[in-house]
């Protein structure tokens, strides 16, 4: 009984300041993007589909169900942080972009909107999928999917930039993408990743640093690194 007071109190203290964080930055969002209308419904959509409901809530009731090594806690990258990392990693419409445990899939929905690139988002929480689904069939969106995934199963051959939310997950989970990373993606391949860098946790030469920044969070801040593969590492026989 007291543990599940304990995980209703904190889980309703985490409600209450996404809330007010997501506020906040949803001003920035409004005067920032949403002069384009199309993603201004789409977002509108997604907000009010989790108005009742936060993606806080939703991870810790689910975390639970996933293996040790996922999401340690939900977390969403600000879309003016997107923004300047899509940038620097060049996408562009043609290019194939993921997006790394997707939670409300805002960042899928941005790219879309303003890159025009073809999305793939994945996230391992079924509520989070079906939701998504149901918004990109009511917008009638294309060229994005959004599918219920574990991250560690992808093989990343068709894909040419992705997103991870690293501070969401283990080092050990970290680690492992980087592996799986380096030996399925194609030369060229970019990743975003938030907080680590998988050219720190493979040989040297394997991946090359585009650029790194320090981006602004609801929590604090912390570094983003763009980086490319280089050198893919052999498939194990």
């Amino acid at each position: 009984m007291l543990r599940m007071l304990l995980g209703f109190i904190v889980g309703s203290i985490q409600s209450i300041r996404y809330c007010l964080s997501d506020f906040s930055y949803g001003l920035w969002d409004v005067l920032l993007y949403y002069r384009n209308v199309s993603f201004a419904l789409t977002d509108l959509y997604v907000k009010a589909y989790f108005v009742f409901d936060s993606p806080y809530r939703i991870s810790s009731v689910f975390r639970k169900l996933l293996p040790d090594e996922m999401t340690q806690v939900y977390g969403e990258v600000p879309l003016i942080v997107v923004e300047r990392a899509v940038k620097t990693a060049n996408l562009q419409p043609h290019h194939m972009f993921w997006e790394l445990g997707a939670g409300r899939g805002r960042i899928a929905y941005w790219v879309h909107h303003f890159i025009g690139s073809r999305v793939h988002a994945v996230d391992a929480i079924p509520i989070f999928v079906h939701r998504a689904q149901q918004i990109i069939s009511k917008r009638k969106l294309k060229n994005i999917e959004y599918t219920n995934t574990l991250i560690q199963n992808l093989q990343f051959s068709k894909c040419d930039v992705a997103l991870l939310y690293g501070s969401a997950f283990s080092f050990g989970f970290i680690n492992s993408l980087a592996q799986t990373i380096a030996k399925t993606a194609k030369p060229g391949f970019i990743i975003i990743s938030v907080s680590f860098s998988m050219q720190q946790r493979l040989p040297e030469g394997t991946f090359e640093r585009i650029a790194a920044f320090k981006g602004k969070f609801t929590w604090g801040s912390t570094m983003v690194y763009i980086e490319r593969l280089v050198q893919p590492l052999v498939l194990e026989v």
